[in-house]
Formats: structure tokens, C-alpha cells, sequence
């Protein structure tokens, strides 16, 4: 190409990204002033809300059984330690370490 066709094509596409550019204008315009734009937008943010609210409170409840966990843990090494000696004591002890191990089942089922 020559340079006066250069030029040429150059000034073509400089027109066409002022019209493209206009054109994305008054899209953007349209959009800012459509109430279905507005009511989606809202409703994006309550369901990122809702899900933001949802990941705390499974945090907590994987704060809570970790708690837990480590409480059963606990127990059952006090269980298996052999410094109780008392029978009734480690039937209450061994219950009470059942009971914890299904309330922790459940709360990780949760």
C-alpha cells in the first residue's frame, strides 16, 4: 500500500472506533437507565449476601466440631490411659465418649 492509501485506511478505522465508541456510550446509557438492569443487579447482591452469610455459618459449624473433635480425642485417651480404675467409671466415661462421637457425626453431617 501506498502512504496516501495508508492514511486513508487509517483515517477509515479512526471513524469506525468513534462510532464504535459512541455506540458502547449510549449502550452503557441504556443500561444505567433499564429497571431490569437495577432489579438483577439487586438481586446479585442478595444472593451474594445469602452465600457470604452461608460460608460463616459453615465455618462455625467447622469450628465447632473440630471443638469437638478434639474434645473426643481427649476423652477417649483418658479412656485407653489405664489410670481409671473404677468400673463405673469407665462405663460412664465410654458412654459418655459414644455419646460425643455420634453428636459429632451428626454435626458433620450438618
Amino acid at each position: 500500500m501506498t502512504v496516501p492509501q495508508l492514511a486513508i485506511q487509517h483515517q477509515r478505522l479512526e471513524t469506525r472506533e468513534a462510532q464504535l465508541r459512541a455506540h458502547i456510550e449510549r449502550l452503557e446509557a441504556q443500561l444505567a437507565r433499564n429497571p431490569e438492569v437495577e432489579r438483577l443487579e439487586q438481586q446479585v447482591a442478595s444472593g451474594e449476601s445469602a452465600r457470604r452469610e452461608i460460608e460463616l455459618r459453615v465455618m462455625q459449624r467447622e469450628r465447632d466440631a473440630e471443638a469437638r473433635r478434639l474434645k473426643v480425642r481427649s476423652r477417649e485417651r483418658e479412656l485407653m490411659s489405664g489410670r481409671i480404675n473404677n468400673p463405673g467409671e469407665l462405663v460412664r466415661l465410654s458412654s459418655e465418649v459414644e455419646h460425643m462421637k455420634a453428636a459429632l457425626v451428626e454435626e458433620e453431617d450438618a
